[in-house]
Order: structure tokens, then C-alpha cells, then sequence
């Protein structure tokens, strides 16, 4: 059966997302499923700027045509405190910071110490118990509100040292109030004055007045969201959106699966993607989950469509669970016939629904077959700038695979290469090995080959590639190094000139194939038998 191939490389980003779980995000797929963290709720928490994951931003720009409201999130519900008509908000450390405030009412900043916004103010000497009435109080004298522990302050000012603002204070009463650690400022960018400064253990939280969208700056640029927003500034600023499960399964599915493969196997995939949350892989962070690639690519609500949403609710709720847990939701482009399992992809405890299963992929698929071919000199060349092969100090002698899936799905475990001093690196695990090479998969072969003249039938000397040589007894070997061997009959040697690695498949190849679901598809299948078979002994539960 012949796969529609065009659409399946649109399917290639969303996969790769699960490439990399375990090494960006310090994952283990091997855990048991008994130490996976109980299933969320009706919401997920979706880091969009983390620092602790490298992927901050120092300001956040926040718009909405209906204006905001803001209050605190305290790990699980919005408290509001007030609500503003500006439709535009920059939100950034309570450092001196250098604001630019653009015509479009975005803004971007950095940290300056002769800036636009000084660290230091001055505090009056009254506490409010209520937003409002600070406020009030705070317009009366150009001021702005502070949310400290215990309610709120006015203060004015904006000074980049706490002698400036020593020096400014003009009342009895009136102290200065220092930078606080993990403070963090909302300015309005339509004005450019500071409207809050946030001083709370617990997260600043914003939304949009009316419910709806909110544009909205973050690791991976500008993009419209729903739900809610949660700040921290512990270095750089921390963002975090909080939103209905089943809306962030629809954005998810409208920028990775798209609508050019089959309706049942986006049924799978919006399966899949509603389970990866289910372990709060990142919950130590304070979130479920991350927006890129570590754990699912999640841009907001671009590129969303009615035909993927409806797609969505007809398997609303639906995750996939073993012996009542939520599982390690692992799955990519193609294995080439058989999946890889866990074991052989990170090591680890056997997980009993992450073995190979074995479907025989169709291969006229053009992303599943690929080939490297090197001379011995270029190999080195490629393999000598990769920390794995660091310690090879000249020209390759050969490279050998040395174990393969204890599964028997193919992919190389085991791969040692050595070098023309006699030292040998061996790579362990098929992604560690995937990762080094950085090939599509570690599914593959190795043969060397060199070209030689050969004799056809017909007499006729030909130029021809060979992968082996005759022994002085004339017996064939294939050749298994780059090492020279006599040739019978002749006082001439032989040698492979060239190595190369034949492979199959995308991904880690663990878990579910998309190439293997759209031939399932085909064939008459439905989403659960799909899950079921890739997935063996698991079972489909509701939210």
C-alpha cells in the first residue's frame, strides 16, 4: 500500500518533539509507570518562558483589545484583584531596566542601569488593604501601587541607586523601598508608567478582560493564547499559561498534525497529546508541561481549525493509561517495520508497553530509507567534532556494531569505532548513538565497499563496486574494516575505500509510528485498535 508521503513529512516537526524528551528535559522513559505522577485535571499548565529550562525571555508584552484582569495564581485558581482598560502591558523584572515601548504597543527591554525604569522608589508611610483605594490614593500624587504581603502600598519614584532615592525623599514618613528579590513590574505601555510593582511570594496572573485572547511574547515569539497567564521573575521572567485541557489539545494538534493525514489518525495523535500532560513532566517547575520540543510544540491558538476541533471532541476526555497510570506517551515518523523499545533507546527498566511491536512499514515512504556514505578520511572528519568520538586521534580503522535491540527491531545499541592507534570508542543506547551520528534513526547497517574491475560475462572488464575480496584460497570474504588484504594470485592488496551506513526509519523509533497508523488506516483500522497495538496492555481512559 502506497502512503500519502507529502503529508506525512508534515507530521515530521510534531514527532521530533518526542526525539528529545528524555535529553532536553532530564526525562527517563524507563521509570516505572507506578513513580508517573497522578493524571491532571480539566487544566494544563503550559511553560512558555522557563529559565530553569533555558528558554526565558527578560520581558513579557502582553495585548488585548478588551484590556485585563489582573490578579494572583496560587498553583491552582485566578484570584482576581482589579481589572485596567490599557490593552497594552509590558511585565519585566523589578531591576533598572531599559524599556522600549513601540508603536504597535508591544515593547521589548534589557537590563541598564541608567534606564527608563530605576529599581528604587519611595514608599509613603499609609497601607491599604484594597487595590482601588490605593490607587486613588497613588494618582494623586503621579505615583503607583505596590502588592506586597500583607496589601498594598504607594509609592513614587524611580531612582537606579538607594542614594538617588534617599536623597529624593521628601516627607517624614516616607522610606525608601529597595529592589525585592523576585519582584517584578507591570508597566502600561500605552502611558509608559509603572502600574504595579508585585512583590509576592505567590504568581502575578493576568487574562483578558473578556475571556478571549491575548497576544503575548515568549521563547518562541509572538503569539495569541488562551486561558490565563502566571509571571515570576527569579532571573529572567517565567510565564506560564493556564488553560482548559481540551483547548490546549486542539492548539497543539492544529500547528503539529495539521489536516492533510487521515481522521483517525489525528483521533490518535489528539489521543496522545492529550496524555503527555498526564505525567506533569515538569511539575517541579510549577507546570505540566513545556511549548517546545521537549515536550510538545504548543504555539497558541495559530493555525487552530473547526475540522481538527471537531476531531478533538469526538475523543474528548481520552488518555492512555497502564494499570491505571498515565503512560510515557512516546511515538515518531517511521521505524522502518518495527518499533524500537525503550531499553535499547535509553537503557533503563523495561517498560512492559515500550517493547518492539512489529508492522512492516510500507518503504515507497521516501523519509523512511536513507544512506551516509564516507571515506575513511571523511569519516573521521565528521565523527572527530562530536563529543562522543573526541577522543579518536586519527584516520578510522573501522566501526562496528556491536549490539542491536535485545527486541529484535534493528536499531543499534552497541557501536564501537576505532581508530588507526588502535583506540576504540564505543556509544551505548540507540538515541545516544542517533544524537553522535545525528542520523535520521539508528536503525541501520554498516557494509564497506570499494570499487574494483570485474569480469562480466561476456569478457568485458568492468568498473564495479565490491564489498569484498578473494583469500589466497580463493574463498570470498565481505570486508569488515578498512584494512588492507592480499589479493589472490597477485602480490597486490585490497582495501574498502569507503563506508556505508544503510538505514530506515525517523525518530527514536519508540512507541507509535505515524507511518505505521496511516498504513493501519488503511487497512481498515480504528484509532483504538491503533493504540492497542502499539501500545500493548494499555488501555484508553477518560478525564
Amino acid at each position: 500500500m502506497k502512503h500519502a508521503n507529502r503529508a506525512l513529512r508534515l507530521l515530521t516537526l510534531f514527532l521530533c518533539a518526542l526525539m528529545l524528551v528524555p535529553l532536553v528535559c532530564g526525562i527517563n522513559p524507563g521509570q516505572s509507570s507506578a513513580d508517573a505522577a497522578s493524571p491532571i485535571g480539566n487544566t494544563v499548565r503550559v511553560g512558555l518562558s522557563v529559565p530553569e529550562l533555558g528558554t526565558a525571555v527578560f520581558l513579557s508584552s502582553a495585548i488585548s483589545e478588551s484590556g485585563f484582569s489582573i490578579g494572583t495564581y496560587n498553583g491552582e485558581t485566578f484570584l482576581p484583584l482589579f481589572s485596567t482598560a490599557s490593552t497594552s502591558l509590558a511585565l519585566f523584572p523589578d531591576r533598572n531596566v531599559q524599556v522600549n515601548f513601540k508603536d504597535d504597543g508591544t515593547a521589548n527591554g534589557c537590563a541598564l542601569d541608567n534606564g527608563n525604569f530605576g529599581s528604587y522608589s519611595i514608599r509613603t508611610e499609609q497601607f491599604y488593604t484594597d487595590y482601588q483605594t490605593a490607587r486613588s490614593a497613588a494618582d494623586k500624587i503621579d505615583g503607583f501601587v505596590a502588592f506586597v504581603e500583607g496589601g498594598f502600598e504607594v509609592r513614587y519614584g524611580s531612582f537606579a541607586t538607594e542614594s538617588d532615592a534617599q536623597s529624593a525623599v521628601a516627607k517624614a514618613g516616607h522610606t525608601v523601598a529597595s529592589p525585592a528579590k523576585g519582584g517584578l513590574v507591570v508597566a502600561d505601555c500605552n502611558t509608559g508608567k509603572r502600574l504595579l510593582e508585585y512583590e509576592r511570594s505567590d504568581m502575578l496572573a493576568l487574562r483578558a478582560k473578556d475571556g478571549g485572547e491575548v497576544s503575548l511574547n515568549n521563547y518562541s515569539g509572538r503569539k495569541s493564547y488562551l486561558g490565563f497567564f502566571a509571571f515570576s521573575a527569579p532571573s529572567y521572567m517565567k510565564v506560564i499559561n493556564v488553560l482548559d485541557l481540551e483547548l490546549y489539545v486542539k492548539c497543539v494538534m492544529a500547528n503539529e498534525i495539521g489536516t492533510n493525514v487521515s481522521v483517525e489518525t489525528r483521533r490518535v495523535f489528539s489521543v496522545l497529546i492529550r496524555t503527555v500532560p498526564m505525567n506533569r513532566k515538569h511539575d517541579k517547575y510549577g507546570m505540566d508541561v513545556c511549548n517546545t520540543e521537549c515536550c510538545q510544540v504548543y504555539l497558541g491558538t495559530f493555525r487552530r481549525d473547526a475540522e481538527n476541533d471537531a476531531i478533538v471532541d469526538s475523543t474528548k476526555g481520552e488518555y492512555i493509561t497502564y494499570q491505571g497510570t498515565p503512560i510515557n506517551c512516546l511515538y515518531h515518523s517511521s521505524n522502518g517495520g518495527a518499533s524500537c523499545s525503550s531499553v535499547a533507546a535509553w537503557g533503563g527498566t523495561e517498560i512492559p508497553y515500550l517493547t518492539s511491536v512489529t508492522l512492516g512499514e510500507n518503504g515507497d515512504n521516501p523519509g523512511e530509507v536513507w544512506q551516509y556514505t564516507f571515506t575513511k578520511d571523511e569519516l573521521y572528519a565528521f565523527l572527530s567534532g562530536r563529543n562522543e568520538f573526541s577522543g579518536l586521534a586519527g584516520s578510522i580503522s573501522d566501526v562496528t556494531i556491536d549490539a542491536t535491540d535485545p527486541y529484535g527491531s534493528g536499531y543499534v545499541t552497541a557501536l564501537s569505532v576505532t581508530d588507526r592507534f588502535g583506540s576504540k570508542i564505543t556509544v551505548e543506547t540507540s538515541e545516544v548513538i542517533r544524537r553522535a551520528l545525528r542520523f535520521e534513526s539508528a536503525n541501520f547497517t554498516i557494509t564497506y565497499e570499494t570499487n574494483a574491475d570485474i569480469l562480466t560475462a561476456d569478457g568485458v572488464k568492468e568498473d564495479s563496486s565490491v564489498g569484498g575480496y578473494l583469500d589466497a584460497n580463493g574463498v570470498y570474504h565481505t570486508f569488515d574494516s578498512f584494512e588492507e588484504y592480499d589479493i589472490a594470485g597477485t602480490d597486490d592488496k585490497m582495501s574498502a575505500d569507503r563506508i556505508v551506513f544503510d538505514g530506515v526509519g525517523t525518530g527514536h523509533g519508540v512507541g507509535l509510528s505515524s507511518v505505521g497508523s496511516e498504513q493501519l488506516v488503511g487497512e481498515g483500522y480504528s484509532y483504538r485498535y491503533i493504540i492497542a497495538f502499539y501500545f500493548r496492555g494499555t488501555e484508553i481512559s477518560k478525564v
